[in-house]
């Protein structure tokens, strides 16, 4: 493949390159860094700040009569490292019957806190739950979820950390075992580095208010993103590819390659900023604006090192449905890449995904080791906790405005939002994976 170089950012490079570009940037530079500056005054961030390994008491629920056998090297690196680990058996039930065997196993062990899943969907079952939610009146779908194996409470917040190893077979078991066990061997040495891709929001470009058209407003918020990103986490450094143009533009058909790359640098996170589908990474719903990433670029992937998790704020990045693995399920099946998944099994929503990522940004910005199942188990908790910011607010009626959410944005029931989608968003992976924050 074709090597495509990827652009290590920092602010002062980040000032170099934006003045090499020109004048015809400046517009969308002045409004990305106007709402950047906005963005981050408004930001809050909420950190446990201790530094001692995680452990804790691990229930893994397998589909498979003998997963306890295929995950032996990691369940044996797990006791090495103070986890208690109990293995039990469900096939065949409902949803809600499996969730009754952790409430039964939490009943009996106090102090369980972590939840994996070993299965597809297909054996051992995502909640299948009516999206009464939706903000659009799309009736009849349904939010597919693994929430009902953390037991939520009252907001459906999940009080245990859950993660999937999506797979009913034998021998990928085994193989995404190995693949925890390289990563967490190798976990204080990856790069204190965050690969971010972006995709575009596509907009006018007929002018609004003098050279500043919706394009270049809806360019400047993504920028934006960026730069809020960088001003929180001055300790770890941003590789930053944008679809949007400016000095890290990569073209659509450049995409695969980037992300390769990206992920080859053995970063300890990695994220997609942008729309996404069931099959590939687009950069919105749009026939003009789909020639991007496809499930099967990734499935072509060589990468011979595991880096640290994946985040994407996409819909429908995993796909529970039994429809073929999505672009999320294909990168964890990858032999190297990234060690885990987060993200979406369906519609989300944009002023909720912004929201999302400000609030995982808080997660990553004081040093110190968790689980990534607790990341994602927090991050909901704060969401259901926390009032809307003004970057989601600021989204919803940009939205709102541009005809793309018929309902006026004060009538939004947002609580209700952030529970349909605190549901949606999964984690594929095992939930006790270390993350280490430099």
């Amino acid at each position: 493949m074709q090597e495509v170089e990827s652009d290590s950012v920092s602010p002062d490079g980040a000032a170099v390159r934006d003045c090499q570009a020109g004048r015809r940037h400046e517009p969308r530079r002045f409004v990305s860094l106007a709402f950047a500056v906005l963005f981050a005054v408004s930001a809050r961030g909420e950190v446990d700040e201790a530094k001692s390994p995680p452990t804790g008491s691990l229930l893994v629920l397998s589909a498979l009569a003998d997963a306890e056998t295929d995950l032996a090297e990691l369940l044996n690196l797990r006791r090495d490292q103070g986890w208690q680990v109990t293995v039990r058996r469900a096939q065949g039930s409902s949803a809600s019957l499996i969730a009754a065997i952790v409430a039964e196993e939490q009943k009996r062990n106090a102090a369980l806190s972590h939840v994996l899943l070993v299965g597809s969907d297909s054996s051992l079952p995502m909640a299948r739950e009516p999206d009464s939610l939706l903000q659009r009146g799309e009736g009849g779908s349904f939010v597919l979820t693994d929430d009902i194996y953390g037991l939520p409470d009252a907001k459906g917040v999940p009080c245990l950390a859950v993660g999937r190893l999506p797979t009913d077979d034998h021998a990928a078991l085994q193989w995404l075992a190995g693949k925890i066990v390289r990563y967490e061997q190798n976990v204080e040495h990856l790069a204190p580095e965050i690969f971010v891709l972006t995709g575009r929001e596509p907009a006018s470009t007929e002018p609004v208010v003098g050279a500043i058209s919706q394009q270049t407003l809806a360019d400047g918020i993504s920028e934006a993103c960026v730069e809020e990103v960088r001003l929180r986490l001055p300790r770890l450094q941003l590789r930053v590819r944008t679809a949007f143009p400016g000095p890290n533009h990569y073209a659509f058909v450049q995409g695969p390659e980037v992300l390769r790359a990206g992920l080859s640098r053995q970063p300890m996170m990695a994220a997609y900023y942008g729309h996404a589908s069931r099959s590939r990474f687009a950069t919105f719903h749009d026939p003009r604006h789909v020639a991007s990433i496809d499930r099967a670029d990734v499935r072509d992937f060589e990468i011979p090192t595991v880096c640290g998790p994946f985040v994407s704020g996409g819909c429908s990045m995993l796909d529970p449905q039994g429809k073929g693995p999505a672009i999320g399920d294909q990168l964890l099946m990858l032999s190297g890449g990234p060690v885990a998944l987060v993200g979406f099994t369906g519609v989300n929503d944009d002023f909720y995904v912004a929201q999302f990522i400000e609030t995982w940004v808080g997660e990553l910005s004081g040093a110190r080791r968790t689980t990534l199942g607790e990341m994602v188990r927090t991050t909901k908790h704060r969401l259901v906790r926390e009032p809307q910011s003004s970057r989601s607010i600021l989204i919803q009626t940009l939205s709102q405005a541009a005809g793309r959410m018929p309902r006026d944005p004060k009538q939004v029931d947002y609580p209700a939002v952030v529970r349909k989608n605190n549901a949606m968003l999964a984690l594929l992976g095992d939930p006790t994976t270390t993350v280490v924050i430099p």
